[in-house]
């Protein structure tokens, strides 16, 4: 079952094994072709969470919206931010 709350997202749920319950949300940019979106650089962010989390949260939009914000928390500053022209990009953030 899925539900589209606006243009820009869309959140199914999906059994596994009859254990386990999880919600799928896609962020997509509502454009054709698809363009950048904040949490995207190709336009589409796919996000698997546990039905038990997405039920503590107030609504769909809510959950949501929270996890879009832990993402963007998340999201590196790009390798250029700070660098001077010519630099060579900042080591990963991996390493």
């Amino acid at each position: 079952m899925c539900v589209e709350k606006n243009a820009l997202l869309r959140v199914c749920h999906i059994s596994i094994a009859r254990r386990y319950s999880y919600g799928h949300f896609e962020f997509t940019s509502p454009h054709e072709p698809r363009r950048r979106i904040i949490i995207s650089e190709t336009g589409y962010r796919s996000h698997f969470s546990p039905m038990f989390e997405i039920e503590e949260a107030p609504g769909l939009e809510a959950y949501a919206h929270a996890l879009a914000l832990g993402i963007l928390r998340q999201k590196p500053a790009p390798a250029w931010d700070g660098e001077e022209e010519g630099e060579e990009p900042a080591q990963l953030g991996l390493f």
